[in-house]
């Protein structure tokens, strides 16, 4: 069984590469050392298949175990794994390359491009291994044919016609007198071709063969690669010597190198991509720092400022500012964690009929929100006018397709200085009577070259990652809009040209109906005092944040309220306060959480109303309050209308 040594003094470290070796390479036997001096001595008794080195460690670091290893004649053929808790050090990694180590891995450790270095480095050195074993054999049987080629041809030519590389024969004059082995026919040497013929002339495209045998000829060994049919071979020339010590000839061993080289070549690129992987989070979190700390800048500043002394006026701005970075904060956060729940496949498709007129008259407010938010509005937003024509039923999730043509909407106000950003849509109507909403968003801004349409709907890329700096974002919008198109059965592509400007399509298919449908008015604040104002809601929430701002919503309705910390505070109080007429539910609470106590109080009041309070981007939570008895829920952060149309449902 093959061996994997990790040397690393954190304990935590090594039950981590354990544990994901157990995983990913499960053939693999791990040992493991937590000092320097042990590992050597390890590696010298146990003579792994490869080691993953800590380069900071107490006493003595990885660069000196790393050398140590490698002046070791027992371990030197070991490859070795550096690994270093700096992402991008050119010079870390020269001192590595000095001290010998075959390959590099940045902390924190991608478990998938740990194992993959593992296997490049256990193929190596099998490879190696091999390689060493034929040539060790090798070897052998070109002494036994230097001594014995006279008086024992018959039985040599009987071994080396089985040698697994391929043994030659030439002449002084460089003529080829002998060819034996398995794979000639793979070297290009196949012997009614070549015996009899000069090897000059065999090579003559090979200026680097002909120099070796020039070499060998003159009594000195050389080696060259000669690339055949399908295989490499390392082909080694030497002189030919007879009992009299005079050269007679070059005597050619050639080796099948070809796994090694893939392998070398796996390994590159496996190098290559962990450098660009490197450069990818070191850019995303320079990314991420500055689309985080820009808005909590505000937020945190104006909020410091704000006191009773300011004007109202002032009071008023502030506020409004604080609000605008909060919901940038928000929209990057919740794209962040659509992207995440994605690509686990644990985002909720929600599909439901809705007037396409009402939806682009909602869209088009938003877009009109996003450009004022941007400082865009010089820009020529081209809306096309609602028409009877756009009184029909659409059948997707309207949420998602609002989230996709936001995104590509904003994508376009973002890149687009000046002229103007136009939105087109129409319904196609197919003879199976199936329909699709297309949708074309149209700007004049600075464009995308073709040879970075590969990436634009990559997660935290932009065409070109410079510009995330100078134009803003974290590169995760069109991204997000990509996935969703496809999960709602859409398709989303686009065309641009530099300078000019970009065109992204968005076909999606929807419900050919014509259904009227009553849309749900504003709750009005003042009849809704007058219908519900007096009643009793019980706050369960563990956040005082939430709870007073929950409080301040309810107060503004002339509802009264009770706070609950906890899931055991909530029950009792409703088990204890006949009056409480509906429960906002917080579902993560500690002591008990929101969904084992609504259980519990549905089992004894099964008439009172539990409203859950619930991050809608977690997978499966609204399903599982529901499930527990909740009869509705709100997500979190709170909409205010939202919240009074629940209130004026349930408390009537």
């Amino acid at each position: 069984m093959r061996k994997v040594l990790a040397i690393d003094d954190q304990k935590q470290i090594l039950i981590f590469i354990k544990g994901t070796l157990k995983h990913y390479v499960p053939e693999v036997d791990f040992i493991s050392a937590q000092s320097g001096e042990v590992g050597l001595k390890m590696a010298e008794d146990e003579l792994p298949d490869a080691i993953l080195l800590d380069i900071m460690m107490p006493i003595m670091d990885g660069y000196e175990v790393c050398r140590q290893l490698k002046s070791n004649p027992k371990t030197k053929h070991i490859p070795v794994i550096m690994l270093s808790g700096v992402k991008k050090d050119t010079e870390s990694r020269v001192k590595g390359l000095g001290a010998g180590a075959d390959a590099f891995l940045s902390k924190p450790i991608d478990p998938p491009e740990l194992a993959a270095q593992v296997n490049v480095m256990l193929r190596i050195k099998a490879a190696e291994d091999e390689l060493r074993k034929e040539n060790k054999n090798l070897e052998e049987l070109v002494e036994i044919r230097t001594k014995q080629m006279l008086e024992n041809e018959l039985k040599f030519k009987a071994i080396v016609e089985n040698a697994e590389g391929v043994i030659f024969l030439l002449d002084t004059a460089s003529v080829f007198v002998m060819v034996e082995g398995k794979k000639c026919s793979e070297f290009t040497l196949v012997n009614s071709d070549v015996i009899g013929k000069p090897a000059f002339e065999i090579y003559e495209k090979i200026p680097e063969a002909i120099k070796s045998i020039k070499l060998a000829l003159k009594g000195e060994m050389s080696s060259c690669l000669i690339d055949g049919n399908k295989l490499i071979f390392d082909v080694w020339f030497s002189p030919h010597y007879d009992s009299n010590n005079d050269i007679i000839g070059v005597i050619g061993v050639a080796v099948d190198i070809t796994e090694m080289k893939e392998a070398e070549k796996r390994t590159q690129l496996a190098l290559e991509k962990a450098q660009e992987s490197d450069r990818l989070k070191s850019a995303f979190l320079s990314t991420m720092s500055h689309e985080l700390r820009t808005p909590l800048n505000a937020i945190i500043g104006f909020s410091e400022i704000l006191d009773g002394n300011l004007e109202a006026k002032e009071i008023n701005e502030m506020s409004a500012i604080i609000n605008n970075n909060g919901a940038s904060l928000l929209e990057m956060v919740e794209n962040i964690f659509d992207i995440t729940l994605i690509e686990s496949g644990e985002i909720t498709i929600v599909r439901e009929e809705f007037l396409f007129n009402e939806f682009l008259l909602d869209l088009y407010v938003a877009i009109k929100e996003e450009a004022a938010k941007m400082n865009k509005n010089h820009l020529d937003l081209i809306l096309p006018l609602i028409t009877e024509n756009e009184k029909f039923n659409v059948y997707t999730d309207q949420r998602k397709l609002k989230q996709i043509l936001l995104n590509l909407i904003k994508n376009a106000l973002k890149f687009t200085q000046i002229g103007n950003i136009e939105l087109v849509f129409e319904r196609e109507i197919l003879k199976n009577g199936e329909a699709f909403l297309k949708f074309k968003i149209i700007d004049t801004g600075i464009g995308i070259e073709p040879e970075k349409f590969d990436f634009i709907f990559e997660a935290f890329r932009q065409a070109d990652d410079t510009k995330l700096r100078k134009y803003g974002g974290a590169g995760i919008g069109l991204s997000v809009a990509k996935k969703l198109a496809e999960l709602i059965d859409g398709r989303l592509w686009a065309e641009s040209e530099v300078n000019l400007g970009s065109t992204f399509f968005l076909n999606v298919p929807c419900l050919n109906k014509a259904i009227p449908k009553i849309k749900k008015s504003a709750v009005d604040l003042d009849s809704l005092k007058k219908a519900v104002g007096g009643s009793l809601v019980l706050i369960a929430e563990d956040d005082i944040s939430s709870y007073l701002l929950l409080k301040h919503l309810l107060k503004a309705a002339n509802i009264k309220t009770v706070w609950a910390k906890n899931g055991t505070e909530a029950y009792e109080f409703c088990m204890t306060v006949p009056s409480i007429k509906l429960v906002l539910m917080d579902l993560r609470m500690p002591d008990m959480t929101g969904y084992e106590s609504t259980r519990k109080i549905k089992n004894k009041l099964p008439k009172l109303p539990v409203i859950a309070q619930t991050v809608q981007a977690l997978y499966g939570e609204r399903e599982k309050a529901i499930q527990v008895g909740c009869d509705d829920f709100i997500t979190k952060p709170i909409n205010k209308e939202k919240l009074y149309n629940l209130l004026e449902e349930y408390l009537k």
